[in-house]
Formats: C-alpha cells, structure tokens, sequence
C-alpha cells in the first residue's frame, strides 16, 4: 500500500500518479481516502482529491458529494470525500457534462470552505480543457 511517506523520485511516479494507481487497486476507496485526507489538519491531500477526480467515476462522485455539512463537518476526514465528489464533477464538465454545472452551482454556496474551494478547482479542471480546444 502507498504510504504517503514513501518517496516517490526513486521510482519515477509524482504523487498524483502513485495514488491513481493505488486507487485502481482498491475496490473500496472510503477507508483509503479517509485515512490519507490529511483532515484533520491545515491542509487536506490535493494530491489525492486530484486522482479521485481523474479516476472515479460519476456514480461515485455523487456518492462523495452525499457527505453534506451535517455528515462531514468542515476539518473531518469526511468533508474530503465530499471535497473529492466536487472536484470530480470538473473531471465530467470537462468531459462535456454540462449537467453538472447546476451542482457545482449549488456546491459554490456550501458553508465549508473547502467545498467551495473544490468548485473553484473543478471550474479550473474545465477552462484549462477548453483552452486547450480552443487554442
């Protein structure tokens, strides 16, 4: 299992690729993304929430994103999954999923500031894809 104390410039992989490639490993990502978060703390694993989105699924985002403020109160291991099913949603809009323009929409307004800030990175996800076609 990757440990997030292992280097990772001896084996040639950056962070976000070690960890897609865990996750392609594991059939239940929960334990996994609960235990890395970083949460509590000052700053929750980017580098994870970033392979989350590349390798979920859509079916799994609105999983992560049913962790409300209720369930997973802001600095919990839990507000990372749903930080992971907001970011995700930026990996399907760039995609061309424009369904979810609306829940990203309503996630803009959500009392955890790190949700919000999962808006934004998810929004980032989908202008740099569209510069990229229109360049």
């Amino acid at each position: 299992m990757f440990r997030r104390s292992q280097r990772l410039d001896g084996i040639g992989l950056k962070k976000v690729d070690a960890y897609r490639e865990e996750l392609k490993r594991l059939n239940d990502w929960d334990a996994f993304l609960i235990k890395q978060s970083g949460l509590p703390g000052r700053r929750g694993n980017i580098e994870l929430a970033q392979a989350v989105a590349e390798e979920g699924s859509e079916e799994q985002f609105e999983y992560f994103r049913s962790y409300g403020p209720d369930r997973a109160p802001t600095n919990s291991p839990y507000e990372f999954l749903a930080f992971c099913g907001v970011l995700g949603l930026g990996t399907l809009l760039a995609a061309g999923n424009r369904k979810v323009l609306s829940a990203l929409r309503r996630c803009a307004s959500d009392p955890r500031w790190r949700i919000r800030e999962a808006v934004a990175m998810a929004l980032k996800r989908w202008a740099g894809v569209k510069q990229i076609r229109e360049s």
